[in-house]
């Protein structure tokens, strides 16, 4: 089963459940640390209609619920991009009652790193197939991402009794547990240009996609 951005997501009885890049496309938070304390920015519509970045005058609900999680201090201007719908994601699906697989494929870094290696945060934009950080360009018409937050995610599935949580490379997750599919697709075109052979390599070379993306996976029992 297909589901897209937005459908209902329904689990029940042993399924796989498997998505990729669908925890970097939910809403985030931006965030940035002035004059000692953290202020969220938000966007309004200036006097010539076209969006405009403010500092809200508070938190919003669902950051000020989860601010003792931030650090009192940090460096002035250093800004943060918090991914918390994708915790949120995963409860709803950790509500429901279903046994079996787990697995995310997505770009992401520790909490750790997000504070301290990340001063100008993850957020970016890709339109075309082309890199911005003007978020408010082309309003509806590119997307909109940051970098996903692993911890959170991998302690909720721990906390829950799930299986076998892990998160590792996108590299070392095709290299260790699809070695004899890789094998036979870079066998069976070994003198020839082949299109699977590339987008192969391109998954798991550490200078492609084979470091900058990442695989969390669980198994969930009954």
């Amino acid at each position: 089963q297909v589901i897209r951005q937005g459908d209902a997501i329904q689990a029940s009885g042993p399924v796989v459940l498997f998505a990729n890049e669908w925890l970097d496309a939910l809403p985030f938070h931006r965030l940035i640390f002035k004059e000692g304390t953290w202020r969220e920015r938000g966007v309004t519509i200036n006097a010539d209609g076209q969006p405009e970045e403010v500092l809200l005058p508070e938190l919003s609900a669902a950051v000020a619920s989860q601010a003792e999680r931030l650090p009192t201090q940090t460096a002035e201007g250093y800004e943060l991009d918090w991914p918390l719908e994708t915790e949120r994601a995963l409860d709803r699906l950790l509500e429901q009652n279903w046994t079996g697989l787990l697995l995310f494929l997505d770009y992401g870094k520790t909490w750790q790193a997000l504070l301290e290696s990340c001063p100008a945060g993850t957020a970016r934009t890709y339109h075309k197939h082309q890199q911005s950080n003007d978020l408010l360009a082309l309003p509806g018409n590119q997307d909109i991402t940051c970098d996903v937050c692993w911890d959170p995610l991998s302690k909720k599935l721990q906390d829950l009794g799930c299986q076998s949580v892990t998160l590792e490379s996108q590299e070392a997750f095709f290299v260790q547990r699809a070695s004899r599919a890789a094998e036979a697709i870079v066998s069976g075109a070994a003198w020839n240009f082949s299109e699977a052979r590339q987008t192969l390599m391109e998954l798991i070379h550490p200078a492609h996609m084979g470091q900058r993306f990442q695989a969390l996976w669980a198994l969930r029992n009954g």
